[in-house]
């Protein structure tokens, strides 16, 4: 969680170990799904947006990774939630692609 003047400026979720729905992805390196963090929620209230505050939760998810020595940092991203698709592709997060979940497609 984030907080700017004692606001919630922003929040990360993100789960040790992934759901098998993930395995319908090729991913470039292959890693048990145990030993993988999924961030589930990365949001950043409206008035809080382009200040660093995504980034900051962003780096936060990955420097916990690499200090519990899981093997990846995966992003589930909602397919027509283009700003943050975008975003991702600029901090260097790859494409995995599409998996079918439930009602709904979803990048990762």
């Amino acid at each position: 969680m984030a907080e700017v003047d004692g606001k919630l400026a922003g929040s990360v979720i993100y789960l040790c170990g992934q759901g098998e729905v993930y395995n319908q992805v090729k991913w470039p390196k292959e890693i048990p799904g145990d030993n993988v963090y999924v961030i589930h929620v990365l949001a950043v209230q409206p008035d809080f947006l382009r200040m660093g505050i995504g980034t900051a939760l962003l780096e936060y998810a990955c420097n916990m990774g690499i200090k519990n020595g899981v093997g990846a940092v995966r992003l589930d991203v909602y397919e027509k939630n283009f700003q943050l698709y975008i975003y991702m592709k600029a901090v260097d997060f790859r494409i995995g692609g599409p998996l079918i979940w439930g009602w709904k497609n979803r990048m990762v």
